[in-house]
């Protein structure tokens, strides 16, 4: 699987989405920024733990993925989130949908950082507050709080599906041989 241009992944994004009237509100004033390091962040997590054949990214979805990155059978669902800053791991309020929620720091040379994590189940259980001051109530969890990577690292490790570690071509080159041997008997010929 190729791994696909986090700025084109955006853009796509925000098109969908602004064709859709389905534009969120945003922390950054160039709404490309928010989506460009998320898409970033989400590829980075993919690459990282080789998940990126459950990506669901780059599906066309004008009303958003419903909160769900990646859907990884046997082990649950991931929502990626990633920041700048990121003094908290937030979600939109009543947006908790998924199992795991990863945190990573975005830098300024592209790359993704992952921090720490926390269950889908304990986040929506924190009552949601404008942490930014932009006016979007988030359920939220102090990074000084969440669980070390290194747990998430096992639990993948452990749940992951097993035998998908490779790349698959699906052009098939098909060439069939018609030649046909034909062996004529006589029914009434007992000698064969």
């Amino acid at each position: 699987m190729s791994i696909p241009d986090a700025n084109v992944v955006a853009q796509k994004w925000y098109g969908l989405h602004e064709r859709h009237n389905n534009l969120t509100p945003r922390f950054y004033a160039d709404p490309l920024v928010e989506d460009r390091i998320g898409v970033t962040g989400e590829i980075a997590f993919g690459k990282k733990y080789d998940l990126m054949q459950y990506w669901i990214g780059e599906e066309d979805k004008p009303y958003g993925d419903g909160g769900i990155d990646f859907d990884v059978p046997g082990l649950g669902t991931f929502g990626v989130k990633t920041a700048k800053k990121p003094y908290y791991l937030l979600e939109k309020a009543g947006k908790v949908k998924a199992d795991f929620y990863p945190l990573g720091q975005y830098n300024n040379d592209g790359t993704v950082i992952f921090i720490g994590w926390a269950y889908g189940k304990d986040l929506s259980k924190v009552e949601p507050k404008d942490i930014g001051g932009k006016g979007i109530l988030s359920h939220y969890i102090h990074q000084s709080k969440l669980r070390p990577m290194s747990d998430l690292d096992e639990l993948i490790q452990k749940y992951k599906p097993k035998g998908y570690d490779f790349e698959v071509d699906f052009t098939v080159a098909i060439e069939i041989d018609f030649t046909v041997a034909l062996r004529v008997t006589n029914p009434l010929d007992r000698s064969a």
